[in-house]
């Protein structure tokens, strides 16, 4: 995916936003995106792959949820163990 000015992005909290600025540099190229609360920034590297809080699409917020109940289940279950 081509990913340019105006591009749709998805934060896991702050919600959906769009690309702002395209800085490309020796190492990386670094996306500022805006959010209603703000702005983030991340690698292009990052974002494509879909591996920080921010991503091309949509994030379920269920899901993050959900993995934070099994976490708590999980250190719950540690903490009688002992």
């Amino acid at each position: 995916m081509k990913i340019e000015l105006g591009t749709r992005v998805y934060h896991k909290s702050k919600g959906k936003g769009f690309v702002l600025m395209i800085k490309e540099r020796k190492e990386s190229t670094l996306i500022t995106c805006s959010f209603p609360t703000g702005q983030e920034f991340i690698t292009r590297k990052e974002l494509i792959a879909g591996t920080g809080d921010i991503t091309l699409k949509p994030q379920s917020r269920l899901q993050g949820n959900a993995e934070d109940e099994m976490l708590r289940a999980m250190i719950d279950g540690v903490i009688r163990g002992l």
